[in-house]
């Protein structure tokens, strides 16, 4: 399969930038098209480039998203095949991604002896600010918000490879990109281990229960955060299922997304959740094989 012109992994460059200033999440889709159909060496020269001159044009913060979310992507892809599943693909990747975010938070808190959690602080109060102007009656303890920091970097990075994998098919498509001849493992078959609903109920205990342990409770918290988000993803797929099972019309399958994104986010996640006893496609797929045999 001959590779597209310079010129389209220019667009995904620059697509990668755009939507990471604008969205974060939707960033590596680019990236996740640009590394699947230009290969390794060109992916990390082009993306390093890139972030290069973001740092260098006085805009640190959004060079070292942009970086993340390249190194996110591409470990993904070195892993991708040899981890297993795609689980284990995506946790490894994220553990990258977080490790050298980690690292570079805090060479930077070395260098400069910034206060992070006055900063944190600042930052979240300005966008309750925002929030108040919009909603009068929305009341948010910031200092909360500021101990669920590391959740949300995490549900983040989990959202941003997640969108990158979902919309991968669709994306080829958008940028008129070639397929590759052996596309990724299906989503559909997503399923987080087993250990990690006893991880969820330690979790759950130590976030609400009242053991007065403040530092306990925030780990637990940011957990659980992370937590809820990976068993939406599950959830998720089991829904995709049904909807394949049912061959639900793609306009309905579209309506549906948007309300299980906006509306239904944390019963989805609960499905996903219960799929460790119920097995739900599993039983749709013996339901399906019955009714093709009765036919």
């Amino acid at each position: 399969m001959l590779k597209p012109s310079f010129v389209k992994f220019m667009i995904l460059l620059v697509s990668g930038v755009i939507l990471t200033v604008l969205t974060l999440v939707m960033g590596a889709l680019p990236m996740r098209l640009a590394r699947r159909t230009y290969g390794r060496s060109l992916f990390w020269l082009g993306h390093g480039a890139v972030a290069i001159a973001l740092y260098s044009a006085q805009l640190a913060p959004f060079a070292l998203a942009f970086a993340l979310m390249a190194i996110l992507v591409g470990s993904y892809a070195e892993l991708e095949g040899h981890a297993g599943t795609v689980f284990t693909s995506g946790l490894l990747a994220i553990a990258m991604a977080t490790g050298v975010g980690a690292a570079t938070l805090a060479i930077w808190l070395h260098q400069t002896k910034a206060d992070l959690t006055g900063l944190l602080k600042t930052q979240v109060n300005e966008w309750v600010a925002q929030m108040v102007v919009v909603n009068p009656q929305v009341t948010v303890n910031v200092d909360t918000l500021v101990q669920q920091t590391p959740s949300v970097a995490l549900v983040m990075l989990t959202l941003a490879l997640a969108a990158s994998l979902i919309w991968e098919r669709r994306g080829y498509v958008w940028f008129r990109l070639p397929q590759p001849e052996r596309m990724a493992m299906s989503l559909s078959n997503f399923r987080v281990p087993d250990v990690f609903v006893w991880i969820t109920m330690a979790a759950i205990l130590g976030a609400f229960l009242q053991h007065g342990r403040p530092l306990w409770e925030i780990v637990s918290l940011n957990a659980l955060n992370a937590l809820v988000v990976i068993y939406f993803l599950q959830g998720l797929a089991v829904v995709a299922s049904f909807f394949r099972t049912i061959r639900l019309s793609p306009l309905w399958q579209g309506f549906w997304y948007i309300m299980i994104a906006f509306q239904l986010f944390l019963l989805v996640a609960l499905l996903g959740f219960a799929d460790f006893w119920m097995e739900f496609r599993t039983r749709l797929a013996k339901k399906t094989t019955e009714i093709k045999k009765s036919i």
